[in-house]
């Protein structure tokens, strides 16, 4: 009796045993099967967070803390080597005070909220005071869109090599204009550029349908500020392409905080909201 009352007992162990690492396994494929989420972020001077203090984050977001399922291609976008927690700062060498952050510590706590069982990774490439017209035009070799779609590439591919997930492109997070908006021409062919710009981006990254967010530059307009006196234009632009074309989500920025008493840079605060507010049209909560 006792001997067949061992064998059930050790029969209903091993099955017990097997049940806990079927769905141990089950839950681990569940979780393998989830893609890494990329987002790419990309602009001038307010993506690059020109007037932040990674200092400030402590006063504005005394909860965020770098997690690890948000990654960011860095350790800070001036020179990305390797994927690591989203941290501030992210820039150190173009904001005022070298130690800086874009709107990607604003958006990647949204996105990880999103999407709990998916890593989130972040690829950030902008540069001050550079212009769609010239700068960032897909048909000038060795510009940046070159470099953005190389930085884009290899960060990706460093993922699917050192990563079991698969990797999804699933957003770009654009922050451009001001530039183009202080001479008539450039500010005239905006809203053909940005179109052409998006083309480009979902051709060469092979995502046809890539949601493309972007924020309206405020209108910057003064008598005695003749820099960005065609900022209107590009306005008009903006909208004629968020109305035009598919899957593309334009975001106001006219109520953000501003830097000091300048008009054109975003504060810490602002641009930490702006992320927020990039996520909300396309991946609302």
């Amino acid at each position: 009796m006792r001997r067949l009352l061992g064998s059930a007992i050790r029969v209903l162990v091993c099955a017990l045993l097997l049940a806990v690492g079927l769905t141990t396994t089950a839950r681990s494929l569940a979780h393998a099967e989830e893609p890494i989420r990329v987002y790419v972020f990309a602009g001038q001077s307010n993506m690059v967070g020109k007037d932040t203090s990674a200092t400030d984050l402590a006063r504005i977001a005394p909860k965020a803390v770098p997690s690890s399922s948000v990654l960011f291609w860095g350790p800070v976008a001036d020179f990305p080597t390797s994927w690591g927690p989203l941290t501030a700062p992210t820039e150190i060498v173009q904001p005022r005070w070298h130690q800086g952050f874009g709107p990607e510590m604003g958006a990647g706590p949204l996105l990880s909220r999103m999407h709990p069982d998916s890593t989130i990774a972040i690829v950030k490439f902008a540069a001050s005071g550079t212009s769609l017209y010239r700068d960032w035009n897909p048909s000038r070799r060795g510009g940046l869109y070159d470099r953005l779609i190389a930085r884009v590439r290899e960060a990706v591919g460093t993922l699917r090599a050192t990563r079991e997930a698969s990797v999804d492109l699933a957003g770009f997070f654009w922050m451009q204009g001001e530039a183009d908006s202080e001479r008539l021409r450039a500010a005239s062919a905006y809203e053909g550029n940005l179109a052409r710009f998006v083309r480009s981006v979902r051709r060469d990254l092979r995502a046809p349908s890539l949601p493309f967010v972007f924020g309206r530059i405020t209108d910057l307009r003064r008598d005695s500020d003749v820099h960005f006196q065609y900022s209107h234009v590009v306005r008009r632009g903006q909208a004629g392409v968020a109305r035009n074309v598919a899957n593309t989500f334009m975001v106001s920025t006219d109520d953000l905080e501003r830097a000091r008493a300048q008009r054109i840079h975003f504060s810490s605060r602002g641009t930490y909201d702006l992320g927020r507010r990039f996520v909300k049209p396309a991946y609302p909560l």
